[in-house]
């Protein structure tokens, strides 16, 4: 091993083939004779003081906290080969922690540059659920997230600092782990929902208002003042629903049945005094098609119902039944260039 690659190593300035290299080292090679003393060179060139006690429990306490991390961020990398390797090589650091001191401190050295450059420049990672699906997925601290059709939903592959920062585009139900010492906030346009451990609903598509459902526990909505520090605007029970009005900055709340507001995860399309505009929106993204009224007129009239699996055919033919109107289905297409043009529902006056 070169000491000058060593040296790269703890800079934090090794590519990921170096990366590869030194920690394979530090598994096979760092415990015999040469690796100690190589690694005794090197901290004391970058110390320049020797070390005498060393509390090993403490230190093996944090390898134990670096895998747990290690092992929460590998589940938004997808890359099997890359976390089965990181795990031969802490279960290599672990076996030689009591006897190595020297290579384990560099170790963690060099981890907490990386963990500080990403404070700095967090990574973010971005979850999509394009229109006509549904996708389920963990969060960094194991809070579970549902994210429905049309919708995106951006957070760090790692939270540092003193909350957990996600931000939404479109509609996403929670359930988040309880954490007191650092609440989740989840940004939905200009609003801030901030969050210990509770399971909600958000939504926040672009042409909808900003609703929040709360089922258990409690959250506040919050926006920020001129001094761009958050102010709360009010706290939420559970059985409630706040709505924010975007064109005016208006919060209003009141008691609904939150399960219209989460149907959606189990696959349940409710509508529940919806105004047909509103059903119209919502058919489009959850069959990938474009549902479209003609006659303004027909917009606020009011739709209740709920379907399990049923075909969009089936669910206008309802809708038929239920409301004045009329409609014309026109079947996807396939276009000169090869790809297939959407499904479009056109609603006009009865």
């Amino acid at each position: 091993m070169d000491i000058n690659l060593l040296k790269k190593y703890f800079s934090n300035e090794c590519t990921n083939e170096e990366v590869d290299e030194v920690l394979l080292w530090f598994k096979n090679n760092a415990g015999n004779m040469g690796g100690r003393s190589m690694m005794k060179n090197l901290w004391d060139e970058i110390e320049n003081r020797q070390v005498d006690e060393v509390d090993f429990e403490y230190m093996l306490n944090k390898i134990h906290h670096r895998i747990n991390v290690e092992e929460a961020n590998k589940a938004f990398s997808g890359k099997e080969v890359v976390k089965e390797r990181f795990r031969n090589i802490a279960n290599g650091l672990m076996k030689v922690a009591a006897i190595l001191f020297i290579p384990l401190l560099v170790y963690n050295i060099f981890t907490f540059h990386r963990d500080m450059k990403e404070a700095v420049n967090p990574i973010y990672s971005k979850v999509f659920a394009p229109n006509g699906s549904r996708t389920t997925f963990e969060l960094p601290d194991g809070t579970k997230v549902w994210l429905n059709s049309g919708s995106c939903l951006k957070f760090p592959q790692k939270f540092t600092g003193n909350t957990r920062n996600v931000e939404l585009e479109g509609e996403a139900y929670f359930e988040v782990v309880h954490n007191p010492a650092k609440p989740m906030i989840v940004k939905a346009d200009r609003i801030f929902i901030k969050v210990l451990g509770t399971k909600f609903n958000v939504m926040n598509y672009k042409y909808t208002e900003v609703e929040v459902a709360l089922l258990e526990g409690s959250v506040s909505l919050n926006r920020l003042n001129s001094n761009k520090k958050l102010k709360e605007v009010l706290e939420l029970k559970p059985g409630q629903l706040a709505v924010y009005r975007k064109e005016d900055h208006k919060v209003k709340y009141g008691t609904v049945n939150v399960n219209k507001y989460i149907a959606w995860t189990k696959g349940i399309v409710m509508f529940e005094n919806d105004p047909l505009s509103r059903v119209a929106q919502s058919l489009s993204r959850i069959f990938n098609a474009d549902v479209v009224i003609k006659d303004e007129d027909i917009m606020n009239y009011t739709f209740t119902a709920t379907f399990i699996d049923e075909s969009l055919p089936q669910i206008m033919k309802l809708i038929k039944l239920a409301l004045p109107v009329k409609y014309k289905i026109i079947k996807s297409r396939k276009q000169p260039d090869g790809t297939f043009s959407k499904t479009k529902v056109i609603i006009k006056k009865r």
